[in-house]
């Protein structure tokens, strides 16, 4: 699929913001603008602006020139990524980032519900599966901290016909008429090789908030949206359920205040 072209330029983006007069939110893409929306009642003043930036590049990008529209009241959200394992730049500081790697890490990370939505055998195979992800995954942020590329991805196949590349891990569905729920499993590339163990176990003990959550969201929806399965649940509901209600999350409730705090409505002691 072709990715889509950002809606504004890093210089677009800087030009509105030099014109305008109203607080300003800048986040990355739409899952955050979703959640700035559930936010948002409990952000004063209640008419700042949110604004979509096309991925973090260009929102980083438009923070590097902050100097240009210095008037105006912006607030800068942004997903950590790989900085969760290499620590954020003295030069980002004053960028609000996510506790986890990224967004969704923070709604899963702090909701006991979506878990709980999954049935005994679905749980116990969702588990056992996030275990075997997370040796993939520790051996691709090896990989990308060398390449400074935090867009760790894996392909999830819905149809056994669907091409992949020998180096490329990626999650096979089996449906069976004997299995209650979907059975499904990793399938490493060729080039996979163990990773370092201490890695795997700081993942393993934090995973909720260290593997990436766009993948754990992904394979929540394999179990959600099985063909067997009477209640189904969207990846978009599956965010809702999971951040809602944002004042008693512990990690939105954390967004809330520090956005509060970079727009002046609540002051430090």
């Amino acid at each position: 699929m072709r990715r889509k072209k950002p809606l504004y330029t890093v210089n677009e983006l800087v030009s509105v913001l030099r014109h305008s007069s109203e607080p300003t939110i800048l986040v990355e893409g739409p899952d955050d603008m979703m959640v700035y929306r559930w936010l948002k009642q409990h952000i004063k003043p209640l008419k700042a602006s949110p604004m979509s930036c096309g991925g973090r590049n260009n929102l980083l990008s438009v923070y590097e020139r902050r100097n240009e529209f210095s008037p105006v009241k912006t607030v800068f959200l942004a997903d950590q990524d790989l900085y969760v394992f290499l620590g954020i730049p003295n030069e980002y500081s004053d960028v609000i980032w996510t506790a986890g790697y990224s967004i969704e890490n923070d709604i899963y990370a702090g909701s006991t519900k979506l878990d709980d939505l999954l049935d005994e055998e679905e749980l116990h195979d969702y588990e056992k599966l996030i275990e075997e992800i997370i040796e993939w995954f520790a051996f691709e942020v090896e990989k990308h901290k060398k390449a400074s590329d935090s867009k760790i991805d894996i392909k999830i196949l819905y149809d056994n016909r669907q091409p992949v590349s020998e180096n490329e891990a990626y999650i096979r569905m089996n449906h069976s008429d004997n299995n209650t729920c979907v059975n499904v499993n990793l399938v490493l590339g060729k080039n996979f090789s163990p990773p370092n163990q201490n890695l795997v176990s700081e993942i393993k003990n934090d995973f909720k908030l260290k593997l990436r959550g766009k993948i754990i969201f992904a394979v929540l929806s394999v179990y959600f949206n099985d063909k067997n399965r009477q209640v189904k649940y969207r990846k978009e509901a599956l965010y809702e359920i999971g951040a809602k209600p944002v004042d008693k999350h512990r990690y939105m409730k954390r967004l809330i205040l520090e956005i509060n705090q970079k727009l002046g409505n609540i002051k430090l002691d």
